[in-house]
Protein backbone atom coordinates (compact mmCIF):
# COMPACT_ATOMS: atom_id res chain seq x y z
CA UNK A 1 0.00 0.00 0.00
CA UNK A 2 2.92 2.25 0.71
CA UNK A 3 4.25 1.56 -2.28
CA UNK A 4 0.90 2.33 -4.27
CA UNK A 5 0.27 5.11 -2.79
CA UNK A 6 3.96 6.78 -3.14
CA UNK A 7 3.54 5.91 -7.25
CA UNK A 8 0.04 7.50 -7.08
CA UNK A 9 1.06 10.96 -5.65
CA UNK A 10 4.19 11.19 -7.48
CA UNK A 11 2.20 10.92 -10.61
CA UNK A 12 -1.02 12.43 -9.87
CA UNK A 13 -0.30 14.81 -6.45
CA UNK A 14 -1.79 13.96 -2.88
CA UNK A 15 -4.87 16.42 -3.79
CA UNK A 16 -8.05 13.81 -1.88
CA UNK A 17 -5.94 11.80 -0.44
CA UNK A 18 -6.10 12.33 3.50
CA UNK A 19 -8.68 9.19 3.38
CA UNK A 20 -5.85 6.98 1.85
CA UNK A 21 -2.95 8.42 4.04
CA UNK A 22 -5.46 7.58 7.28
CA UNK A 23 -6.12 4.24 5.48
CA UNK A 24 -2.45 3.30 5.30
CA UNK A 25 -1.46 4.86 9.01
CA UNK A 26 -3.97 2.00 10.11
CA UNK A 27 -2.62 -0.78 8.19
CA UNK A 28 1.06 -0.15 10.02
CA UNK A 29 3.11 1.83 6.81
CA UNK A 30 5.76 3.48 8.10
CA UNK A 31 6.23 7.09 9.95
CA UNK A 32 8.07 8.65 7.78
CA UNK A 33 6.17 7.88 4.77
CA UNK A 34 3.53 9.04 6.45
CA UNK A 35 4.68 11.91 7.17
CA UNK A 36 6.02 12.25 3.69
CA UNK A 37 2.54 11.89 2.39
CA UNK A 38 1.03 14.15 4.94
CA UNK A 39 3.45 16.89 3.81
CA UNK A 40 2.54 16.39 0.21
CA UNK A 41 -0.95 16.87 0.87
CA UNK A 42 -0.75 20.24 3.07
CA UNK A 43 1.82 21.50 0.38
CA UNK A 44 -1.84 20.45 -2.58
CA UNK A 45 -4.37 21.99 0.06
CA UNK A 46 -1.63 25.39 0.52
CA UNK A 47 -3.10 28.25 -0.70
CA UNK A 48 -0.55 29.13 -3.93
CA UNK A 49 1.73 32.16 -3.34
CA UNK A 50 3.09 32.98 -7.17
CA UNK A 51 -0.27 32.47 -8.82
CA UNK A 52 -4.41 32.36 -7.99
CA UNK A 53 -6.20 28.67 -7.94
CA UNK A 54 -9.59 29.00 -8.72
CA UNK A 55 -12.33 26.61 -8.59
CA UNK A 56 -13.87 26.07 -12.17
CA UNK A 57 -16.49 22.82 -11.52
CA UNK A 58 -17.23 20.32 -8.57
CA UNK A 59 -17.22 16.78 -9.65
CA UNK A 60 -18.11 14.49 -7.03
CA UNK A 61 -17.01 15.99 -3.96
CA UNK A 62 -14.30 17.08 -5.67
CA UNK A 63 -13.10 20.84 -6.86
CA UNK A 64 -11.24 20.93 -10.03
CA UNK A 65 -9.60 24.04 -10.43
CA UNK A 66 -7.82 26.41 -12.58
CA UNK A 67 -4.69 27.42 -11.77
CA UNK A 68 -4.04 30.84 -13.10
CA UNK A 69 -1.06 32.78 -13.19
CA UNK A 70 -1.85 36.42 -14.03
CA UNK A 71 0.16 39.34 -15.67
CA UNK A 72 1.63 42.28 -14.01
CA UNK A 73 1.12 44.82 -16.78
CA UNK A 74 -2.96 44.83 -16.26
CA UNK A 75 -2.89 48.45 -18.79
CA UNK A 76 -3.88 46.46 -21.73
CA UNK A 77 -5.82 42.79 -22.35
CA UNK A 78 -3.12 40.02 -22.67
CA UNK A 79 -3.26 36.74 -24.08
CA UNK A 80 -4.17 33.33 -22.43
CA UNK A 81 -2.28 30.11 -22.83
CA UNK A 82 -4.35 27.07 -21.25
CA UNK A 83 -2.41 24.20 -20.85
CA UNK A 84 -3.72 20.88 -20.20
CA UNK A 85 -1.04 18.16 -18.76
CA UNK A 86 -0.05 14.80 -20.18
CA UNK A 87 -0.72 11.38 -18.79
CA UNK A 88 -2.58 9.00 -21.67
CA UNK A 89 -5.80 10.40 -20.21
CA UNK A 90 -5.04 8.04 -16.92
CA UNK A 91 -2.24 10.15 -14.39
CA UNK A 92 -1.10 13.73 -14.78
CA UNK A 93 -0.50 16.45 -12.63
CA UNK A 94 -1.59 20.35 -13.30
CA UNK A 95 1.56 21.18 -12.95
CA UNK A 96 3.14 19.21 -15.15
CA UNK A 97 4.11 21.41 -17.93
CA UNK A 98 7.65 20.66 -19.72
CA UNK A 99 8.51 24.63 -21.06
CA UNK A 100 5.49 26.58 -22.66
CA UNK A 101 3.53 27.84 -19.74
CA UNK A 102 6.71 29.56 -18.02
CA UNK A 103 7.74 30.85 -21.65
CA UNK A 104 4.25 32.35 -22.66
CA UNK A 105 4.00 33.91 -18.97
CA UNK A 106 7.22 35.70 -19.85
CA UNK A 107 6.10 36.88 -22.93
CA UNK A 108 3.24 38.25 -21.39
CA UNK A 109 0.56 35.89 -21.67
CA UNK A 110 -2.27 34.73 -18.92
CA UNK A 111 -1.38 31.29 -18.24
CA UNK A 112 -3.65 28.93 -17.03
CA UNK A 113 -3.11 25.39 -15.72
CA UNK A 114 -6.20 22.75 -15.84
CA UNK A 115 -7.06 20.53 -13.50
CA UNK A 116 -9.10 17.52 -15.25
CA UNK A 117 -10.95 14.34 -14.84
CA UNK A 118 -8.46 10.76 -15.34
CA UNK A 119 -9.36 7.29 -15.06
CA UNK A 120 -6.48 6.90 -12.24
CA UNK A 121 -7.85 10.60 -10.15
CA UNK A 122 -11.65 10.72 -10.35
CA UNK A 123 -12.07 7.37 -12.45
CA UNK A 124 -12.73 9.71 -15.61
CA UNK A 125 -12.74 8.72 -19.08
CA UNK A 126 -11.40 11.03 -22.06
CA UNK A 127 -14.96 12.26 -22.40
CA UNK A 128 -14.97 13.39 -19.02
CA UNK A 129 -11.39 15.07 -20.10
CA UNK A 130 -12.87 16.48 -22.74
CA UNK A 131 -15.77 17.97 -21.52
CA UNK A 132 -13.66 19.72 -18.38
CA UNK A 133 -11.83 21.23 -21.51
CA UNK A 134 -14.45 22.72 -22.81
CA UNK A 135 -15.16 23.90 -19.27
CA UNK A 136 -12.09 25.92 -18.95
CA UNK A 137 -12.03 27.16 -22.26
CA UNK A 138 -15.69 28.91 -20.82
CA UNK A 139 -14.29 29.54 -17.35
CA UNK A 140 -11.50 31.86 -19.31
CA UNK A 141 -14.28 33.86 -21.44
CA UNK A 142 -16.44 34.41 -18.90
CA UNK A 143 -13.68 35.29 -16.40
CA UNK A 144 -11.78 37.06 -19.50
CA UNK A 145 -12.31 40.75 -17.74
CA UNK A 146 -11.07 40.10 -14.29
CA UNK A 147 -8.11 38.99 -15.77
CA UNK A 148 -7.36 41.20 -18.48
CA UNK A 149 -7.79 38.63 -20.72
CA UNK A 150 -7.80 39.64 -24.46
CA UNK A 151 -10.70 36.92 -25.82
CA UNK A 152 -9.94 36.54 -29.12
CA UNK A 153 -6.52 35.70 -28.35
CA UNK A 154 -6.72 32.32 -26.42
CA UNK A 155 -4.45 29.57 -26.91
CA UNK A 156 -4.44 25.95 -25.80
CA UNK A 157 -1.73 23.10 -25.27
CA UNK A 158 -0.89 20.29 -24.08
CA UNK A 159 1.31 17.55 -23.91
CA UNK A 160 0.34 14.28 -25.04
CA UNK A 161 -2.86 13.26 -24.18
CA UNK A 162 -2.98 16.49 -23.10
CA UNK A 163 -2.22 17.89 -26.61
CA UNK A 164 -5.06 15.82 -27.54
CA UNK A 165 -7.39 18.16 -25.52
CA UNK A 166 -5.68 21.21 -26.94
CA UNK A 167 -5.84 20.38 -30.28
CA UNK A 168 -9.70 19.27 -29.98
CA UNK A 169 -10.19 22.74 -28.39
CA UNK A 170 -8.43 24.30 -31.14
CA UNK A 171 -10.64 22.43 -33.95
CA UNK A 172 -13.68 21.48 -32.20
CA UNK A 173 -14.27 24.92 -30.12
CA UNK A 174 -12.21 27.02 -32.36
CA UNK A 175 -14.70 29.95 -32.01
CA UNK A 176 -13.24 30.20 -28.84
CA UNK A 177 -9.92 28.75 -28.41
CA UNK A 178 -7.66 30.98 -31.41
CA UNK A 179 -4.76 29.20 -31.45
CA UNK A 180 -2.90 25.67 -30.25
CA UNK A 181 0.59 24.81 -29.34
CA UNK A 182 1.12 21.09 -28.52
CA UNK A 183 4.28 18.82 -27.57
CA UNK A 184 4.44 15.60 -28.50
CA UNK A 185 0.56 15.27 -29.18
CA UNK A 186 -2.27 12.42 -29.72
CA UNK A 187 -3.23 14.18 -32.94
CA UNK A 188 -5.84 11.07 -33.89
CA UNK A 189 -6.52 9.72 -30.80
CA UNK A 190 -9.58 7.86 -32.61
CA UNK A 191 -6.11 5.40 -33.67
CA UNK A 192 -5.31 4.41 -29.90
CA UNK A 193 -7.03 1.40 -28.77
CA UNK A 194 -7.96 2.03 -25.25
CA UNK A 195 -9.30 5.66 -25.84
CA UNK A 196 -11.56 3.81 -28.96
CA UNK A 197 -12.52 1.42 -26.11
CA UNK A 198 -13.22 3.78 -23.88
CA UNK A 199 -15.12 6.71 -25.60
CA UNK A 200 -17.07 4.60 -28.85
CA UNK A 201 -20.08 3.19 -26.96
CA UNK A 202 -20.91 6.89 -26.62
CA UNK A 203 -19.41 9.09 -28.89
CA UNK A 204 -17.59 8.24 -32.55
CA UNK A 205 -13.67 8.20 -31.87
CA UNK A 206 -13.10 9.68 -35.90
CA UNK A 207 -15.73 12.98 -34.78
CA UNK A 208 -13.22 13.71 -31.71
CA UNK A 209 -10.39 13.16 -33.73
CA UNK A 210 -7.95 16.67 -34.21
CA UNK A 211 -6.67 15.42 -37.58
CA UNK A 212 -10.29 14.01 -39.15
CA UNK A 213 -12.31 16.96 -38.24
CA UNK A 214 -9.84 19.78 -38.85
CA UNK A 215 -11.45 22.39 -41.64
CA UNK A 216 -10.61 25.73 -43.06
CA UNK A 217 -11.96 27.07 -39.46
CA UNK A 218 -9.61 25.30 -37.58
CA UNK A 219 -7.10 27.45 -35.80
CA UNK A 220 -3.31 28.12 -35.96
CA UNK A 221 -1.22 25.69 -34.56
CA UNK A 222 2.43 24.52 -33.93
CA UNK A 223 3.46 21.16 -33.36
CA UNK A 224 6.94 19.73 -31.90
CA UNK A 225 7.51 16.60 -32.41
CA UNK A 226 10.52 14.04 -32.50
CA UNK A 227 10.65 11.42 -35.07
CA UNK A 228 10.96 8.54 -32.67
CA UNK A 229 8.25 9.47 -30.59
CA UNK A 230 7.34 6.00 -29.13
CA UNK A 231 3.74 6.88 -27.95
CA UNK A 232 2.13 9.52 -30.20
CA UNK A 233 3.52 8.45 -33.83
CA UNK A 234 5.55 11.71 -35.62
CA UNK A 235 3.49 10.71 -38.84
CA UNK A 236 0.13 11.99 -36.82
CA UNK A 237 1.82 15.66 -36.40
CA UNK A 238 3.16 15.25 -39.74
CA UNK A 239 -0.20 14.71 -41.31
CA UNK A 240 -2.32 17.16 -39.21
CA UNK A 241 0.28 19.76 -40.68
CA UNK A 242 -0.15 18.66 -44.20
CA UNK A 243 -3.77 19.02 -43.76
CA UNK A 244 -4.06 22.44 -42.24
CA UNK A 245 -1.53 23.68 -44.92
CA UNK A 246 -3.89 22.19 -47.77
CA UNK A 247 -6.80 24.09 -45.99
CA UNK A 248 -5.00 27.05 -46.02
CA UNK A 249 -4.93 27.20 -41.90
CA UNK A 250 -1.29 28.70 -40.11
CA UNK A 251 0.91 26.09 -38.93
CA UNK A 252 3.84 25.10 -37.96
CA UNK A 253 5.51 22.03 -37.78
CA UNK A 254 9.08 21.60 -35.80
CA UNK A 255 11.11 18.09 -36.00
CA UNK A 256 13.46 16.86 -33.32
CA UNK A 257 15.41 13.80 -34.78
CA UNK A 258 15.58 11.88 -31.61
CA UNK A 259 14.86 11.83 -28.29
CA UNK A 260 11.23 9.85 -27.47
CA UNK A 261 8.01 10.47 -26.31
CA UNK A 262 9.82 12.11 -23.62
CA UNK A 263 12.11 14.19 -25.23
CA UNK A 264 11.26 17.77 -24.03
CA UNK A 265 12.49 16.45 -20.30
CA UNK A 266 15.75 15.35 -21.58
CA UNK A 267 17.16 17.88 -23.50
CA UNK A 268 17.99 21.71 -22.61
CA UNK A 269 19.25 22.61 -25.93
CA UNK A 270 15.58 20.97 -27.27
CA UNK A 271 13.74 23.05 -24.64
CA UNK A 272 15.07 26.60 -26.14
CA UNK A 273 14.69 25.62 -29.92
CA UNK A 274 10.93 25.35 -28.54
CA UNK A 275 10.96 28.40 -26.63
CA UNK A 276 12.37 30.28 -30.00
CA UNK A 277 10.24 28.59 -32.32
CA UNK A 278 7.22 29.56 -30.45
CA UNK A 279 8.26 33.03 -30.08
CA UNK A 280 8.13 32.99 -33.91
CA UNK A 281 4.86 31.21 -34.41
CA UNK A 282 3.31 34.22 -32.05
CA UNK A 283 4.64 37.00 -34.29
CA UNK A 284 3.36 34.82 -37.54
CA UNK A 285 -0.41 34.88 -36.29
CA UNK A 286 -0.41 38.36 -35.57
CA UNK A 287 -0.38 38.54 -31.69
Amino acid sequence: MSKLLTEHIDENGAKNCGQLISVAERHGVDKAQLDAFRSALKHEEAPPEDHTAVTYQHIDGVDLQLHVYPVKDTANLSPAFIWFHGGSWSTGHWSYCPVLCRALQKQGFVVIQAEYRTSKRFDGTPLDALTDAYRAVDWTVEHASEFHIDRKKIMTGGFSSGGALAAQMAVLNHKKVSAGAYISAATDPSKDSWYTSVVANKRDPKQLSPLIMANALSSPQIFFHVKDDEMCAYQGAVDMSAKLSALGVQNRLVTFEQGGHFFVFRSAEDRQRIVTELQSFIKQIGW
